[in-house]
């Protein structure tokens, strides 16, 4: 399938790697105003980029970037939904 998966089956692994991402956030986003403070959302990107890193996927540089922008923009949207 486009998304990694075969027959409808979760990659294990990113599954993993999602969780990792998902805790490195956790200690940010229960900060006030988070989402609109640069610095921290400096952090995370760094912290993101790391838990990728050691995912041993192969990013390219611009990959990580790119994907760890995504990632803040999606906890954002998240963060707001959820009334946080």
């Amino acid at each position: 399938a486009a998304d990694g998966s075969e027959g409808g089956e979760i990659d294990e692994e990113a599954s993993a790697l999602a969780g990792k991402v998902d805790a490195s956030l956790d200690e940010y986003t229960g900060l006030i105003d988070w989402k609109n403070n640069p610095e921290v959302q400096r952090e995370i990107r760094r912290d993101v980029k790391r838990v990728l890193r050691e995912a041993g996927r192969g990013y390219t540089q611009g990959e990580l970037d790119k994907l760890s922008r995504q990632i803040v923009e999606i906890a954002k949207r998240r963060t707001r939904e959820q009334g946080r």
